[in-house]
């Protein structure tokens, strides 16, 4: 029970430190690669760089279906030079953004 909680926890530590699911994929049962809808990710910070605004899976994968080229700047996004609350889009929604691990 204490792995699974583990988990499913998507928070970026204080540290910097990754989230279990992230660095364990293998323990937390992700090579077979899930996602779910309404986990968040990073999507952009707001104007002065003071509130970060995130996305859900579930939003993405509908955007794929409108704007396909900009869906996939967002999964191809790399990690900014500050620090973020929420993962990637590519590391939450490994699914929509076809970045499971093999």
């Amino acid at each position: 029970k204490k792995k699974q909680k583990m988990c499913k926890m998507t928070e970026i530590a204080s540290d910097g430190t990754k989230p279990a699911k992230d660095v364990c994929p293998v323990t937390c049962n992700l090579c077979n690669c899930g996602e779910i809808a309404n986990a968040k990710f990073y999507f952009k910070t707001n104007p002065g760089g003071i509130q970060q605004k995130n996305k859900t899976c579930g939003w993405l994968k509908k955007y794929f279906q409108r704007k396909p080229e900009k869906a996939q700047e967002i999964c191809n996004m790399e990690t900014p030079d500050f620090d973020i609350i929420k993962p990637l889009a590519s590391e939450a929604c490994r699914i929509t953004c076809d970045t499971c691990l093999v």
